[in-house]
């Protein structure tokens, strides 16, 4: 007997009324609401003893609000499986036909186990010969199957529009790419939390992470990701100047080519697996770009640099950069990473930007930089890194923020004198400080806070391609001052890391008047599956006292400035006079 209502109250109590005794089996395929389920089956006591519920979905998100406690994710289909399905709708049987099996294989390996696609290719590529087969397969990818593009794009229409922008961006810009490293550039680009929105992508299935030991990659199905880049390409099949996201090497090529940049941009990013010369002009490529969030150029050499570019940048990776400086116009008020290694800049700018969002400048191996910026308007950044800077000759390290010395960690090489300043070194990879008494920060001694530097030393330890980062124990207490992984080649002889306490934080609070501070560094594989404990690469540690005279005198100084004497290198009393900052921060 088949009962049909079209009135969802009365479906509800013929369900609760003549199912709660009866022992069912109900399958709710391709869930999408969550009144759905409240309406078809809201509680378990509906249905009789023994009764089955499945329900299929593509938001895991539903059945977690819905308080069901089982879930089971269906994986792709194993090689074997794939072949199997894709066999038995191209040739009507569960193995290829002779001569088919290794075009059989192309096509399963493209397919990535989704058996939508299996089926689907199939079923096309069924009756049909080899040649026929293998023009079908040169055009997968330039030729999108409908069918699988619709089917899988019904996902992505759901979806918020800052879900869609944030799933566009992985895309095409940061598959492959560290979990937090991804929020960190999501977080910047949108000034959002974006934490959750990942994780709402992940529950719709539109992401993946893939975790190796304690590292976790951002991941996505090939064919979700072509879905994606399909979706950014029928913006202007024609035109890539009005698309709003660019990677590809052509349309990239195609814009600055014939200057046609457009306020259509939000993002390019090219990354080259080796370095490439290109013969762009860049110089006007930019003036029309007034939406551009993300620039990144990395392993790309153009001939010239931009005379302007968009003052909506959050990011800018650009390495090889070919000018002496950033362009004059360029008042980056939204740029959060300047990230510009290798580069032909002398200096970045002239005097001094307000930038109150900036967070991290990395110059490194740029060989002809000689001055750093006016760090004056710059109250946030949180690391500056100017490794093998080998022209440059003068910089201050540690910057006035208002009343206390901003948290800059930077790795820096050569050293400008600054050693000097924080004075006699500890051998090895801790060091102890006296601090003054009274500690509390209401008391009345002028101390400020503390500044610490470690040096680096390269060891028979090194690993060329991995990455190392650091942890500080401060009196047993772990500190997040260092989040960061870096390249090791980073931490050659002489490179300097620095960081610097408020009088006010937490680890100092309570202290004693003995202060220990202890470094910890760690090798890590490039897909962090496997890490390696090490202090053999820290040379010596250097910790000072840093006093309100310190601030005064760092708020007169000026590069070039003979400005007056700070506390002595040990250190930093009010009652002393040393060398001024100026000279010892100008030293080689």
């Amino acid at each position: 007997m088949l009962t049909i209502f079209w009135d969802e109250g009365a479906g509800t109590f013929f369900t609760k009324k003549h199912l709660c005794n009866k022992k069912v089996l109900l399958i709710l395929d391709d869930v999408h609401q969550l009144n759905q389920l409240k309406t078809l089956a809201g509680k378990k006591d509906w249905f009789g003893v023994g009764s089955r519920i499945i329900i299929t979905t593509r938001d895991e998100r539903l059945l977690v609000e819905h308080g069901i406690a089982i879930r089971y994710k269906v994986e792709v289909l194993k090689d074997d499986e794939a072949l199997e399905l894709f066999s038995q709708n191209a040739f009507k049987k569960n193995q290829p036909e002779e001569g088919f099996l290794e075009l059989s294989r192309c096509f399963v390996h493209y397919a990535k186990g989704l058996p939508l696609a299996l089926t689907t290719l199939g079923s096309f590529l069924y009756g049909r010969d080899q040649d026929k087969w293998k023009s079908a397969f040169d055009n997968l990818r330039k030729i999108r199957n409908p069918t699988i593009f619709h089917s899988l794009r019904v996902s992505y229409d759901g979806q918020e529009e800052i879900d869609k922008k944030i799933f566009l961006d992985v895309a095409c810009f940061h598959t492959g790419k560290d979990e937090e490293q991804v929020i960190e550039i999501l977080d910047s680009i949108y000034n959002i939390s974006s934490r959750i929105r990942i994780d709402i992508l992940i529950e719709k299935s539109l992401l993946i992470i893939e975790k190796f030991h304690d590292h976790k990659s951002v991941q996505m199905h090939d064919l979700i990701q072509e879905m994606a880049w399909e979706i950014v390409h029928l913006e202007s099949p024609e035109e890539p100047c009005q698309r709003s996201r660019l990677w590809h090497g052509d349309d990239i090529s195609h814009v600055f080519m014939h200057n046609s940049g457009t306020g259509a941009i939000e993002a390019i990013g090219l990354r080259l697996p080796k370095l490439e010369e290109v013969h762009w002009d860049c110089s006007e490529a930019f003036s029309k770009m007034h939406q551009l969030r993300l620039h990144e150029f990395d392993n790309v050499i153009v001939s010239s640099g931009p005379k302007d570019l968009p003052n909506s940048l959050r990011i800018i990776r650009w390495s090889w950069y070919p000018s002496k400086s950033l362009p004059s116009s360029f008042e980056p008020r939204f740029l959060v990473k300047l990230n510009m290694k290798h580069s032909k800049l002398s200096h970045l700018w002239d005097g001094a930007k307000v930038l109150s969002n900036l967070k991290v400048i990395d110059l490194c191996y740029s060989d002809q930089l000689t001055s750093t910026p006016d760090f004056t308007g710059i109250p946030n950044l949180e690391f500056l890194l100017l490794g093998f800077c080998t022209s440059l000759v003068e910089g201050m390290l540690l910057k006035n923020n208002g009343n206390s010395f901003a948290p800059v960690s930077c790795i820096t090489c050569p050293v400008f004198g600054i050693l000097e300043w924080f004075g006699n070194p500890s051998v090895g990879d801790s060091i102890t400080v006296e601090l003054p008494l009274p500690l509390h920060p209401s008391n009345s001694s002028d101390w400020v806070g503390i500044a610490v530097c470690v040096v680096f030393d390269s060891s028979p330890g090194f690993l060329p391609g991995y990455y190392f980062k650091i942890e500080v124990r401060s009196s047993q207490r772990y500190l997040d001052v260092l989040r960061r992984r870096y390249p090791t080649e980073m931490i050659f002889s002489n490179n300097l890391w620095v960081f610097y306490l408020p009088r006010n934080h937490p680890s100092l609070t309570n202290a004693s008047t003995s202060h220990r501070f202890s470094f910890e560094t760690y090798y890590f594989s490039p897909r962090g599956l496997e890490n390696v404990k090490t202090s053999s690469i820290i040379k010596e540690c250097r910790a000072r006292l840093v006093y309100k005279r310190d601030l005064e005198e760092f708020s007169r100084l000026r590069y070039g400035d003979e400005a007056g004497s700070i506390g002595s290198s040990g250190s930093g009393s009010s009652d002393e006079s040393d060398e001024p900052v100026a000279k010892r921060l100008k030293k080689v």
